[in-house]
C-alpha cells in the first residue's frame, strides 16, 4: 500500500514516514483494501491537509473473486506483468552488471569516468576504483587540517552523493545526465564549500583560491577557464 506505485499520486512513502503511517493506526504491511472502511478511505484529517489530492482520490474497484496480479512499471512508464529480466534491465545502472556498492562506486564505466574527472581536478592520486579499497585507502590518507585533505573529502562525499542521485533519477524519473555534467556539478559543490569555509586550513592560499574560483578581492574566473 505505502511503497507501491499503484496510483498516479505515486508511492505514499514519498510524503509519509513510517511514523506517520503507524501513528495514524495503520500498519506498514497494510494493503489498499485495509484502508477502506464502509466504502470510503479512512485517512486521518491531517493527511488531507498534507496531501490535498487525497480528498479526490477515487476508490479502486476491488473484487475478492479476482486473484491479485504482480505488475511492474517500466522506465518508460508502461505497466507490464512482473518479469525478473525486465526488472533487472530497469534497475541496472549502467547496463553492464547488477548494481552493488563496488560496481556503483566506482567500477562501472559511467561512475568511473565521473570519479576520474573529479580526481584530475582535485589532484587525488589514488588508482583504486572499488568501494572497499577506496574507503580503506582514504582512511589512511585523509587526515590532518590541510586544504587538500578538506577538498579531497568533499570530492569523495560529493561524488558518492551525485552518482547515487543519478542512479535514483534513472530508476524513478527515467532521466540521464552526461558524465561530464555530473563531474562539473561535483566540482561546483567543492567550490561553494570553499567559498563558505570558515575554519583554518593550511595551504589555503591564493593559488588554491584561483584554481577553485574562490573570490580574492575581486571575483576571478580562473576556475571557469579549465
Amino acid at each position: 500500500m505505502w511503497y507501491d506505485d499503484w496510483h498516479q499520486l505515486g508511492a505514499f512513502s514519498h510524503v509519509l514516514s513510517p511514523r506517520d503511517i503507524t501513528n495514524a493506526g495503520f500498519r506498514i504491511t497494510d494493503k489498499v483494501k485495509d484502508v477502506i472502511v464502509d466504502n470510503s478511505w479512512s485517512w486521518p484529517s491531517e493527511w488531507i491537509t498534507l496531501i490535498p489530492q487525497l480528498r479526490d482520490l477515487q476508490l479502486p474497484t476491488l473484487d475478492p473473486m479476482v486473484a491479485d496480479r504482480t505488475l511492474w512499471r517500466k522506465r518508460d512508464g508502461q505497466v507490464v506483468e512482473f518479469d525478473i529480466h525486465q526488472v533487472w534491465r530497469d534497475l541496472n545502472f549502467c547496463g553492464q552488471k547488477p548494481d552493488s556498492h563496488n560496481h556503483l562506486f566506482f567500477e562501472c564505466s559511467y561512475s568511473s569516468l565521473v570519479w576520474n574527472l573529479v580526481k584530475d581536478k582535485v589532484g587525488i592520486t589514488s588508482n583504486s576504483q572499488g568501494w572497499e579499497t577506496l574507503i580503506e585507502e582514504f582512511q589512511g590518507l585523509l587526515k590532518g587540517k590541510s586544504i587538500q585533505v578538506f577538498i579531497s573529502k568533499i570530492a569523495f562525499a560529493a561524488s558518492v552523493y551525485f552518482i547515487w542521485r543519478e542512479r535514483n533519477c534513472r530508476l524513478f524519473r527515467n532521466g540521464k545526465t552526461e558524465e561530464r555534467k555530473i563531474a562539473l556539478n561535483i566540482v561546483e559543490e567543492i567550490r561553494l564549500k570553499l567559498i563558505g569555509l570558515k575554519g583554518v586550513f593550511s595551504g589555503f592560499d591564493n593559488v588554491v583560491k584561483r584554481k577553485w574560483g574562490v573570490p580574492i578581492g575581486e571575483k576571478n574566473q580562473d576556475f571557469y577557464d579549465d
